[in-house]
């Protein structure tokens, strides 16, 4: 029931007013007359909304004592003061919000926040029971003090019957001591810093940078673990770690750590330095490949100390390379055996290279490498081989078909070499003269032949000679071989009868030497006649291509008819019978011999092998 109060009309009662006479008293009393008037109206208007606000005062009393035991309410306080510590985990419960709803009424849904100071606060309402809720807190937004230090938050609940009820809670932040945390680089990982080994003394090499959350803290900055004289850390590469504590209080959570790690990088500023200039070795000119000749060695002062690498940059021009260095060692072995009568001396330059592949240092040095002479060539003749053939009756001293050997040895002069027969010699009949000091000796017969006495019965000579160099020098003597093969063809002693068959008139002997092939040699012959087999076939094959290809047949049969025909009809009776008989006569003719006598000729060969000796001689100046 709304109760609307009446506004009765109220009555003004005005006093009369006496007539003035003159114009300045009359205009006197009408203001006065209007201020009165005034005034009793606004006393009007104020005695009115008395009466009003009575009235209303009575209706809103009436309506909340009627709905009393209608509308919900929230357990505690109003206002709920909290206290929370700003490292409060997820899901921290704050307080337990219980709900009271009167018999006959029912809550829609549960406790909702409607109003908040910030707009934006961690915290949320989850069921908890019937009529009960947990405010908890979240991790978005992050409790900080030094954000944030009060949270305001209005809470409303509302029923069925067009009720509601509304509590206001008010959480106050603790603050709580942080520990530090670095900034830039090292708050997400540690720092490597990397400085040159030339870096100047009190050069800033890093800048470290902290903060602390909590206000009006003093940082303490600390550096730990730093030994630059450690072994153990000079051996891993001059790489130092340095630990970086920042720290509010004395106390071990509060403390902040991190790594830095500094790595010093080596500048190249020293080059390679050889402990000798020039290098001196000696080497056999016997000794064989892969016999170490000496080593060079070159210090550097750079980090890591000494890592230099050899090489061979000039002094081995040969085609094949004589020397070799190890890079790493620097130690000079030989590839192939030397030669003295070549090069007597190496004149080489070592370059040693430091590590750094930057900026590379280099030095270089000489190494002089002389050849020592050794007996280590054996003589070689000219030919290697002879064949002569001679008659049994020429005199002691001759010089056999002129035939002399012609001999050098690289390493020994002319006059050190002698010649010695070791073999096919029977009974002495040939040795050179002289047989020592020279290099051209001649072959010569020093015992005559006697086959008619039985004293030869040997026709064929195969002589081994021997070059030895030690005529002079005996110290490691070196031998030469030749090989001579002598055919002695024997002669008669006595006069020929005038019936012999040699000392008929007009006969003349002539021995001629002729060189044929060795019977080994198969394979020259074997070649021409697979050559002329192939020719002969080549030949065949394209008389049967013209024949089969061509009209030349044909051809031929024509013009071998029309020559029958023509010889048929132009010639005589006798011609005719030719013809057809086939008859001929043989007729004899007689020559008178001449009564000149032809001069017989017999010719002897003698059969060489065709031995090549090591010359070539111009046919021209044979």
């Amino acid at each position: 029931m709304h109760i609307i109060p009446s506004v009765e009309r109220t009555k003004f009662y005005l006093p009369p007013y006496k007539q003035y006479d003159d114009d300045a008293r009359a205009h006197i009393a009408r203001e006065k007359l209007q201020t009165s008037r005034a005034k009793i109206i606004r006393c009007s208007i104020l005695h009115t909304l008395k009466k009003m606000w009575k009235t209303l005062s009575i209706f809103f009393l009436f309506k909340s004592l009627t709905g009393t035991h209608c509308a919900p309410t929230i357990s505690g306080v109003n206002p709920l003061n909290l206290n929370l510590q700003e490292d409060a985990k997820i899901h921290h419960l704050l307080t337990t919000i219980t709900v009271a709803v009167p018999a006959g009424n029912k809550l829609v849904g549960g406790p909702v926040i409607i109003n908040a100071d910030p707009a934006k606060y961690p915290f949320d309402i989850i069921p908890n029971a019937t009529n009960m809720w947990d405010l908890v807190t979240t991790n978005s937004p992050k409790l900080d003090f030094e954000t944030t230090t009060r949270y305001t938050l209005q809470l409303l609940v509302k029923a069925e019957k067009d009720s509601s009820a509304s509590q206001t809670i008010i959480i106050k932040i603790l603050d709580v001591n942080e520990p530090p945390v670095f900034l830039g680089t090292l708050a997400k990982k540690d720092a490597e810093v990397y400085i040159a080994e030339d870096t100047a003394v009190n050069t800033p090499i890093y800048k470290v940078a902290a903060k602390d959350p909590d206000k009006n803290d003093v940082l303490t900055v600390g550096i730990k673990d730093l030994d630059y004289e450690d072994a153990a850390v000079a051996a891993v590469g001059y790489t130092y770690q340095m630990t970086i504590v920042v720290s509010d209080s004395t106390i071990s959570t509060h403390t902040a750590t991190a790594t830095v790690i500094i790595e010093i990088t080596p500048v190249n500023d020293f080059s390679p330095i050889f402990e000798k200039d020039p290098y001196v070795f000696d080497v056999l000119e016997t000794t064989a490949a892969k016999h170490k000749i000496g080593r060079v060695i070159a210090t550097d002062d750079d980090f890591p100390l000494n890592a230099v690498t050899y090489k061979i940059i000039s002094g081995d021009t040969q085609i094949i390379k004589r020397f070799w260095i190890d890079p790493k060692e620097g130690t000079i072995e030989l590839i192939t055996q030397s030669d003295y009568e070549s090069v007597q001396q190496y004149n080489l330059s070592v370059e040693a290279t430091d590590s750094d592949p930057n900026q590379l240092k280099t030095a270089a040095t000489r190494v002089i490498i002389n050849i020592i002479e050794e007996n280590d060539e054996k003589p070689v003749c000219v030919p290697l081989s002879y064949k002569a053939s001679i008659l049994d009756n020429i005199a002691v001293g001759t010089n056999i078909n002129s035939f002399r050997l012609n001999c050098q040895d690289r390493d020994s002069l002319d006059n050190e070499m002698r010649f010695e027969i070791v073999s096919g010699n029977v009974n002495n009949h040939f040795g050179f003269d002289p047989i020592r000091g020279s290099f051209a000796p001649k072959l010569i017969l020093r015992t005559p032949f006697d086959y008619e006495g039985k004293a030869d019965v040997q026709q064929e000579y195969h002589l081994i000679v021997n070059i030895i160099d030690d005529n002079i020098k005996r110290i490691k003597p070196r031998t030469g071989t030749v090989v001579i093969d002598i055919t002695v063809v024997q002669t008669r002693a006595t006069t020929p009868t005038t019936t012999s068959f040699y000392n008929r008139k007009g006969l003349t002997i002539i021995n001629t030497a002729v060189n044929t092939y060795n019977p080994a040699g198969w394979y020259a012959p074997f070649l021409l006649t697979l050559l002329a087999i192939l020719l002969a076939l080549l030949f065949a094959l394209g008389l049967y291509i013209i024949l089969k290809y061509t009209r030349c047949v044909e051809f031929c049969r024509k013009a071998h008819t029309r020559k029958t025909r023509t010889t048929g009809g132009n010639g005589g009776g006798d011609s005719r019978q030719e013809v057809a008989t086939g008859e001929f006569r043989r007729v004899t003719i007689y020559i008178p011999e001449s009564n000149e006598e032809k001069p017989e000729v017999v010719t002897e060969v003698t059969k060489y092998d065709t031995v090549f000796n090591g010359q070539a001689v111009d046919p021209g100046n044979a």
